[in-house]
């Protein structure tokens, strides 16, 4: 009788640490997918800054713009 619980307590530790290592996989799968779904956005909120300094870039060089500051400051 000894050497059958001995064998069940076994099998139950190996099948919870299956358990256990099952679940910190898909813990991390989640996490990285999280990961991605930031970085997607960080990107995504990078490239519209980028497209709106070029647009106060060119607002800026502008001659008309240049002229009109000048006319304005006299």
């Amino acid at each position: 009788m000894d050497g059958k619980i001995f064998v069940l307590i076994i099998i139950v530790l190996v099948f919870s640490f299956g358990a256990f290592e099952r679940w910190q996989k898909s813990k991390l799968s989640v996490e990285k997918a999280k990961k991605a779904g930031q970085d997607d956005h960080t990107k995504r909120e990078i490239d519209e800054l980028r497209e709106r300094v070029e647009t106060l870039e060119r607002i800026v060089t502008d001659k008309g713009t240049r002229l009109s500051d000048e006319i304005d400051a006299l």
